[in-house]
């Protein structure tokens, strides 16, 4: 009998140790975001005001620590174009 809780004791000390290292080796990876807006010419009026709001939700999201799909994390890399 107490050969069991001695190995049940064992095996959730293993499994909790490589939970642990599991959550340790969590990954950082970045994903591109494409923005095309008029930035210059007759009609910037209409694309400074969506590229400037777009700019600065990816800085929101990127200061907050990115976002997560399961064990990894994600940052923003926003490429423009105009």
């Amino acid at each position: 009998m107490k050969k069991r809780t001695i190995q049940l004791a064992g095996t959730s000390l293993a499994i909790g140790l490589a939970l642990g290292a599991a959550s340790a080796q969590a990954q950082t990876r970045t994903v591109k975001f494409g923005m095309k807006e008029t930035l210059s010419g007759q009609f910037v009026a209409v694309g400074l005001p969506v590229a400037a709001a777009t700019r600065m939700a990816v800085k929101e999201i990127n200061d907050a620590g990115g976002f997560k799909v399961g064990d990894v994390t994600y940052k923003i890399e926003l490429i423009e174009e105009d």
